[in-house]
């Protein structure tokens, strides 16, 4: 499946670029309107799972935008871009079906986080005007485990009967039936759905998170390189000097690991990368 795809209403090139440039690095589809109109016109005529759109907009104000949005019946999450001292057109944004607001100066993190959490509201509560209702993309994964002092990767389906392992205990909620599923600890993955479930409780990861965690589960115990994650991952177009491996190896284990101190999967090899453990 195609991952996410988010319309970007924003005027300010040099905003639309960070903007649009921190989201595909983060594994979204991304097109970009410089004006409201326009804006406004693809948000009508496609299908989309988000859209980000500035409450400052010349030509037509992200009030208006909204108006005629949700006057069309279309239901697609709203992300709208605030500035400094616009308290109240903030709040009547939200109350005209902005589904959420965030203040510039934007903090990339937290403009990561919102994204995720409007796309996992909209994951499980698909709505009209949404491009998918599991806005996920295709990918493979091993079904091999690994074994390393009793601890093992287990394949099973959807209604937790073991496909191929060592002793793991039936799955009983979360992933929907028939589905092959790898099962570590507390942690099923979905690798069809490219969904993720932790005591059967789905887990929200972005796109470019399940490719990390993807790809440190097929290096089947042997340590991966930040250099290799960032060709596998991100295609290069990261450096593997900033932290940008760091930074998501960090919300991986805040999802995923029972005590982030002393993670039992998701494990740092000093001076030498990353490796997954079962």
């Amino acid at each position: 499946m195609e991952p996410p795809r988010i319309l970007l209403v924003e005027e300010d090139d040099d905003l639309a670029q960070d903007l649009e440039a921190n989201l595909v690095l983060e594994g979204y589809r991304v097109e970009t309107e410089r004006n409201g109109p326009a804006g406004l016109e693809r948000a009508l005529a496609e299908s989309w799972d988000l859209v980000i759109v500035d409450l400052t907009l010349p030509k037509m104000g992200s009030l208006e935008f909204l108006r005629s949005l949700r006057k069309a019946d279309r239901g697609v999450p709203v992300l709208v871009l605030t500035q400094e001292g616009m308290e109240t057109e903030r709040i009547l944004a939200l109350r005209m079906g902005a589904d959420d607001c965030l203040t510039r100066p934007l903090a990339t993190l937290e403009l990561l986080a919102r994204v995720e959490a409007l796309l996992r509201r909209w994951r499980w509560t698909p709505g009209p005007g949404s491009a998918s209702a599991q806005p996920v993309r295709a990918g493979a994964l091993s079904p091999s485990g690994v074994d390393d002092g009793g601890a093992h990767l287990s394949t099973t389906d959807g209604a937790g009967h073991e496909i191929q392992g060592n002793g793991a205990t039936a799955l009983r909620d979360g992933p929907p039936a028939d589905r092959r599923l790898l099962r570590f600890n507390q942690i099923q993955v979905d690798p069809g759905a490219r969904q993720v479930f932790r005591n059967g409780e789905p887990v929200s990861l972005t796109p470019r998170e399940y490719d990390l965690l993807l790809a440190l589960i097929e290096g089947n115990g042997d340590v991966v390189s930040r250099s290799e994650l960032v060709e596998q991952v991100w295609h290069g177009a990261v450096s593997t000097e900033s932290r940008t491996v760091d930074t998501h190896m960090a919300e991986l284990r805040r999802k995923l690991e029972e005590d982030t101190a002393q993670p039992r999967h998701l494990l740092t090899v000093r001076k030498r990368g990353y490796r997954f453990q079962p």
